[in-house]
């Protein structure tokens, strides 16, 4: 089951840089210390942000078995004002991209052997809390019930038990492997363009196939 819907509370302030030292005419600059760190406002951390960010590993039922069209409520089965479709994903596509590559069968093999290495990417929203990147990885997941690591845009606070991240530092130290788009505006967040080392042809347990798939 997913986390309740928490009544939305300020977020916890960043704690980090800059930083004020006490200095005296006859003493040299003290050394920065916890201490005598500048706390920023909450609109100096996260500026006119919509979402908090959350960082914590999970069931991977505790996310939708439901991907979101974004802004698309007539595609497929409406969800708020977004479309959405299955987290398997069609037949065709999946029958095409097995026979070009392996892409389900070596990603199956990996997320057995290794899990999830890098987390995926969830929305949650007043309706539940989906994935919007990192639905193979979710899809096996799933059937092999293996603990996810997820990032979640928070619109609602429903995810306040988990570690709250506050800038693009805090979200890449999660990764093991660099995503190439990582966008934090003030609407949404977007994560995107992992490798997919699992068209290489080393085995499994010599590259994580499973740290890169979408």
């Amino acid at each position: 089951m997913e986390g309740k819907v928490k009544k939305k509370t300020p977020s916890r302030k960043y704690t980090g840089s800059p930083v004020k030292v006490r200095e005296s005419k006859n003493q040299a600059p003290a050394e920065p210390t916890d201490e005598l760190r500048v706390v920023p406002s909450d609109s100096e951390a996260t500026p006119h942000r919509k979402y908090c960010i959350r960082y914590g590993i999970l069931k991977p039922n505790q996310l939708s078995d439901r991907v979101l069209v974004l802004n698309n409520p007539g595609y497929g089965n409406p969800i708020g004002k977004h479309g959405s479709r299955e987290l398997r994903p069609s037949v065709a596509h999946a029958r095409k991209l097995e026979q070009e590559t392996g892409f389900y069968s070596k990603l199956r093999a990996s997320i057995a052997e290794e899990g999830c290495i890098n987390p995926i990417h969830a929305l949650s929203i007043e309706e539940g809390t989906f994935c919007r990147y990192g639905t193979s990885r979710l899809w096996f997941a799933r059937e092999l019930e293996v603990m996810v690591p997820v990032i979640i845009t928070d619109f609602v606070d429903r995810w306040t038990d988990l570690e709250e991240l506050f800038t693009e530092e805090d979200v890449r130290a999660k990764f093991q492997d660099q995503p190439a788009t990582l966008v934090m505006d003030d609407d949404e967040m977007r994560i995107d363009g992992c490798k997919q080392f699992h068209v290489d042809s080393e085995p499994v347990g010599k590259r994580p196939y499973g740290a890169f798939l979408g």
